[in-house]
Parts: structure tokens; sequence; C-alpha cells
């Protein structure tokens, strides 16, 4: 009898290897195959394995060790500087390992955000391997980011060789005088000055002009006044002034206005003439927010006159108010960020008409959600009252397509609507075809339900088509619903074919069930992850597991996960899987929600990784 069990045996086993070999089964079920296969042939061999151990916790040196040993990219440094102020002494010395292995760029970067945490001996260590670095210019601007740190002499030396670096190399002027002018006499700052402009492009200099002027005497900036002619492009000579006007005294602000004066570009003009306006003498200022408000307004680049009309808000007077509102009724939904800039300026009358602005049809599907968001924190209780009820009439006049502005001012409007609106916001969810626009609408009034209205939100929100966008919006909910509600969420995660999101699912509710309950759910979602074909998806999934449950059952996900992410293919994904692991570890996994633009409000700790 056992010969016959055996040889069905290795028949069977012979069977599944060739359907794994032939491909012709899902990721899920070929993963569970293939683990009986190796069960099998265990057995066939006489040597059954050994019965699973307990997980071993990832701990943070453990995971340190690994992560400092990936080279650094953008996404190592972000991550980095994720959970950095949670690190002791020993495990940010074990990150400075990293340094020799970035790049240029990636070096600078990884410095600057290390600098802060280094004490001095560490910071000699980092300016030791600084010094290694190739490249004269990338070398010192990382070497600034430790400069106030260093001892005097080797500060000293830093400084000197910056400045000639500087005048050698013109393109990289701006950020080595940026470096340097902190430590140089005015009159040495003036001669470095000088000698860069000998050799650099006008353009470029007002770069470095920019970089010094904080640093420079009365006399340091007369030279620079009197450079600011000898740059032919206008837009630089009037970005130059509006920078150099807070610095000036007063007896050179005529001299300045003068060379405001004389550029002939209209809006490049009101741009210099904004930046000066509110230093000059009330007189002055009077005709020069005259003059650059006028010029402004004849433009024809909306994004330049928003710039100007932002540095000359908090001077205009009631007239000139009128004239941007005028703008922004004959123009389209480019001139809808003049509201933003002159919404905390406005009085009770100026409201008003911004209200009747942004509620006009032409401003449906776009613009008069950021319109409102920009006048919104200034608003009376009566005039909040009337911005919700139009907000309400456009929600039903888009049957519910709100665009994602207009649902961020709903929910900013939420605490303002009745018991009746808020119901009228649920039942909206049901109207549009489009999920991101249903999860928009729950999200949005989440908040403010009371419990019956957040069983009928989970019911809108359970016909939600993607669960990309329903995953999140039941997460915010569930705590909110009572046992039956809270049934039916669960019972949802089922019908989620893609692995991932369903272990967000399981992951959003997992915490609110009782102790008891949890250890299941959390086998189910291990379950699943297993059929996450790839490793770095897998980890990211499984460290948004582990985040959500108590500290006692945290080891298994978050071992799993780690593992995950060393089996990650490429140095780009094993970064970006150990540094959702690396948030978790430490507690620093931040509340981003994982929709792309993110549902407005909510209580979700759903990533991207």
């Amino acid at each position: 009898m056992a010969d016959h069990t055996e040889a069905a045996v290795a028949r069977l086993l012979t069977l599944a290897r060739q359907v794994c070999a032939a491909g012709k089964v899902d990721p899920g079920a070929g993963r569970t195959l293939r683990r009986a296969v190796e069960d099998l042939d265990a057995h066939l061999r006489g040597r059954w394995p050994a019965p699973p151990t307990p997980a071993t916790p990832v701990t943070v040196d453990e995971f340190l060790r690994v992560f400092a040993a990936q080279r650094p990219d953008a996404d190592w440094v972000r991550a980095v500087g994720r959970f950095l102020a949670a690190l002791d002494r020993q495990q940010v010395t074990g990150l400075l390992a990293a340094l020799p292995r970035a790049d240029r760029r990636t070096r600078v970067e990884l410095v600057r955000i290390l600098a802060p945490h280094l004490d001095r001996e560490q910071t000699a260590e980092a300016a030791a391997i600084v010094a290694r670095t190739d490249g004269a210019g990338a070398r010192l601007v990382a070497l600034g980011c430790l400069i106030d740190r260093l001892p005097e002499a080797q500060r000293r030396d830093a400084v000197a060789a910056a400045v000639r670096r500087a005048v050698k190399v013109p393109a990289e002027a701006h950020d080595l005088i940026a470096l340097a002018a902190p430590y140089l006499s005015s009159a040495q700052l003036v001669t470095t000055l000088r000698a860069v402009a000998a050799n650099q492009v006008p353009g470029a200099h007002y770069q470095t002009l920019r970089a010094a002027a904080a640093h420079l005497s009365p006399d340091g900036l007369d030279q620079a006044l009197a450079f600011l002619p000898t740059i032919p492009e206008e837009a630089v000579r009037a970005f130059a002034l509006a920078e150099l006007a807070p610095l000036l005294p007063a007896d050179r602000l005529g001299t300045a206005s003068t060379l405001a004066r004389d550029i002939r570009s209209g809006i490049h003009r009101a741009r210099a003439l904004a930046g000066l306006a509110p230093h000059l003498p009330p007189a002055e200022r009077a005709a020069a927010v005259r003059d650059a408000l006028h010029e402004c307004m004849r433009a024809r680049e909306p994004s330049l006159r928003e710039i100007v009309v932002g540095m000359l808000a908090p001077l205009l007077d009631r007239r000139q108010h009128d004239t941007v509102l005028d703008r922004v009724a004959g123009g389209d939904t480019r001139e809808i960020p003049l509201l933003r800039h002159c919404g905390p300026h406005l009085d009770a009358a100026h409201l008003d008409r911004a209200l009747d602005l942004v509620r006009d049809r032409r401003f449906d599907y776009l613009g008069g959600g950021e319109g409102l968001l920009a006048v919104e924190p200034y608003l009376s209780p009566a005039q909040r009252y009337r911005a919700a009820a139009d907000l309400l009439d456009r929600m039903v006049r888009t049957r519910g397509g709100l665009d994602h502005a207009s649902a961020v001012a709903l929910a900013a409007l939420a605490g303002d609507l009745t018991a009746d609106q808020i119901d009228t916001v649920v039942e909206a969810a049901s109207l549009p075809s489009e999920s991101h626009h249903r999860a928009w609408l729950i999200a949005a009034v989440l908040p403010c339900l009371t419990p019956a209205q957040a069983g009928r939100a989970a019911q809108q929100a359970l016909g939600i088509a993607d669960p990309a966008w329903r995953t999140p919006v039941l997460a915010d909910l569930f705590p909110r619903l009572d046992a039956d509600g809270r049934a039916r969420v669960v019972a949802s995660t089922a019908t989620i074919d893609d692995p991932a999101t369903r272990v967000a699912a399981i992951a959003g509710y997992l915490c609110h069930l009782p102790l008891a309950a949890q250890g299941t759910h959390l086998a189910e979602a291990l379950d699943v992850a297993e059929a996450i074909e790839e490793p770095h998806e897998r980890a990211i999934a499984l460290a948004q597991l582990a985040a959500s449950v108590p500290p006692p059952v945290r080891e298994k996900p978050l071992r799993l996960a780690f593992t995950a992410a060393l089996e990650s293919a490429g140095r780009s994904r094993r970064i970006r899987a150990l540094a959702a692991v690396g948030a978790t570890l430490t507690g620093t996994r931040p509340d981003l929600p994982a929709l792309r633009p993110a549902i407005p409000i909510g209580t979700s700790t759903f990533t991207t990784g």
C-alpha cells in the first residue's frame, strides 16, 4: 500500500512540476503549487521541513545595517529624512558610512539633512568623507552644510576655497558665495563680487548678488545698485531690485525707484515697483502701487500678474481691490489665484463679491473650488452658510462630480452644514460615475457624520467600483460603524482581486477589531500578501500591515516585509521597500493617503511607500 501511495505522490509531483514549468496557473495559485511541490519532494526524500518557528524581531540596528549598505539615491535620502529623528547617535554614525557611495548631488543632500544631528566627532568624520568628494564645487557645497560646525581653522580654509572656486567657475558662484558670505567682511565680499562679475554673465551674476546681498554694507549695496543697470535682461533687473529693496537704506530708495521706472517692459517694471513699494515713503508708495497695479492688469501673462498682485496685496485700497476683482470677473480660471493673494485683505462687501464670482457656472468644473478655498478662512458665519449652500448647488448641477479643490472646500465648510445638508452630500455620493468623485464627497463630510449617517455613507462607499478609492474611505468610516456595518466592510474585502489592495483593506480595519479576532484577520492578510508577486510591492503592503497591528503581533509581518524588501529586484525598488519597513519600524510612517490626488480629509494612514 505504501508503495502505491508513494508512486501516486511521485506522479502528482511530476505533474505539478510540469504545470509550474508551463506557467499555466495564476500567480497566487502558482506560488501555492510550488510550495506543495517542495513539500512533496521533501516527503519523498524522507525529510519533512521543520515546523515554522516564531519570527525573530527586526531591530532598528539590523535594518540600518542593511539600509546603509545600499547605494544612496534620492529615495534613500528622503527615507533617512523621514526617520532620522528617531535614531540614536550610534545609528546616525552608521548612516555616515553610506556617504562615500553616494553620487555628488546625493552626497550634498545627505550631508544637508544629517548635519543638524551630528555632534563634533561625527561632523569631523563627515567633513573627512566630504573632502574626498570628486568635483571641487560639489565638495565645497557639501562642506558648506557643515561649515558652522567646523573648527575655526577648517572653516577659514573652506571659505577661502569657496571664494577661489567661485571666481574660477562662475556657474557655481551662486552656491559658493552663499556658503562664504556670512564669514566674509563686507569689503572682502565686494571684492569677490567684482571678481566674479568679470567672468559671469549678468543674469547669473544676479543670483550671486542675491546670495550676498544680506551681508553687504551700505557701501556694498551702493556698488550693487550701480551694477544693476548693466544687466541687459529686464526681468533679471526687476527681480534684483525687488530682492535688494528690503536691505536698502532710506536715502538709496530714490535711486532704486528711478532704476525701476527705467525698465521698459510694463510687467517687469511693475514687479520692481511692487518690491520697492512697502519700503517707500507714503506718497511715493501710493504712486508705486498705483503704477504697478495698472501695468500688471495690462499684462497678457496671468502667472506674472499673479506674482505682482501677491506682492501688492497688503497695500491695496478698496478701489484697487475692485480692480483685481474686475480682472477675475472678466478672465478665465487662470485669474482665480488672484483671490488667494487678496483674500486676507478683503472687507465683507468684497468677500460677498468674491463669492458671487466663484459661484459662476463657468467655474463649476475648474476654478470655483480653488476660488472658494482662497476666501474661506476669512468668511463670516453668514457668508460660510451661503458658500456651503452655493457649493451644494454646484454638487447637484454636476451630479456630484466636484473637482478636487471643490471637495477640499466642502471639507473646510463641512462643520457649517446642517444635518439635512450632510444627508444631501451622502446621498449625492451615489450619483457620480467616477470612483474618485464618490470617494471625495464621502471623505469631505466624514468627520461630521452621525453614526446613522456613517452607516449610510458606508453603504455608498461599498458601491465605489475601484477598490483603490473604496478602501481608504471605508478605513476612515470603520471606527464610526456599528457591528453590522463593520461586518459588511469586512466581508467586502473578499471581493477585492488585487492582493496588495486587499491587504491594505484588511490593514485599514484590523486595529479596530476585538483583540481575539485580530489574529484570524492578520493570518488572512499574510496569506493574501503571499500572492503579491513583486517582492517590493509585497514588502510595502506587509510594512503597512505591520503598522496597523499592536506591537505584540507586529513581528511576523515586519519580518516578512523585511525579507521581501531584501528580495526586491533593482536598487530603487529595494530602497523604497526598505524605506517602508524603516518607517514602520521607527514609528515614523507619515499620514499620507495613497490616493492621487489625496482624499481631502480623513484619518487613514495608507501610503504608496
